[in-house]
């Protein structure tokens, strides 16, 4: 109890040992306190999967153990790129990387598939250059260019709405609209 008289849960792992069936097929008896400093991931797996992640021993850290599980499978993934090749065609993650791509294969092939997407959208947009307002009544849209490459090898490109924001100036210099 603390001061107020109110129960407070106490922070422990005594009394607990887990069964473990090692790679090898040996078992052994292990204490909670061990198991959860080398295998805290697949210890709060296992109490949830088994419906005992609410035992005073297993509680206080489960949740939270989890949710770093997430945050850092969150931050990995966004450090790797989705896709890099597809059909041995490096697809760029960026405006500026497919002009780079057009330049050293020398072709215009990203070039095209970015002025052929921003001709078929300018008719509902008004797209901005750095230094321009938003006219009023009219709202600002992040927006950037997703890359592809169809099965007939012809690249694709996708003007989508929010997330990351390409510099319009970079486009502008870049189109033929």
């Amino acid at each position: 109890m603390n001061r107020t008289g109110a129960r407070k849960r106490v922070i422990t792992t005594k009394g607990w040992d887990f069964h473990v069936e090692w790679s090898d097929g040996t078992r052994t008896w292990i204490p909670l306190l061990d198991l959860k400093e080398s295998n805290p991931v697949e210890l709060a797996e296992y109490a949830e999967s088994r419906g005992i992640a609410d035992e005073p021993a297993l509680a206080w850290w489960i949740r939270w153990t989890l949710k770093k599980k997430e945050r850092i499978i969150k931050l990995v993934r966004a450090r790797v790129p989705k896709k890099s090749m597809k059909f041995g065609i490096v697809i760029p993650a960026n405006v500026e990387e497919a002009l780079r791509l057009d330049r050293e294969n020398e072709n215009d092939l990203w070039s095209k598939a970015i002025d052929k997407e921003l001709k078929n959208v300018l008719v509902a947009f008004k797209l901005l250059h750095d230094d321009e307002h938003v006219p009023p009544g009219s709202k600002l849209i992040p927006y950037h260019i997703i890359f592809d490459v169809k099965f007939d090898l012809t690249r694709k490109a996708r003007l989508v709405a929010g997330g990351h924001k390409n510099k319009m100036s970079h486009l502008m210099q870049h189109t033929q609209v």
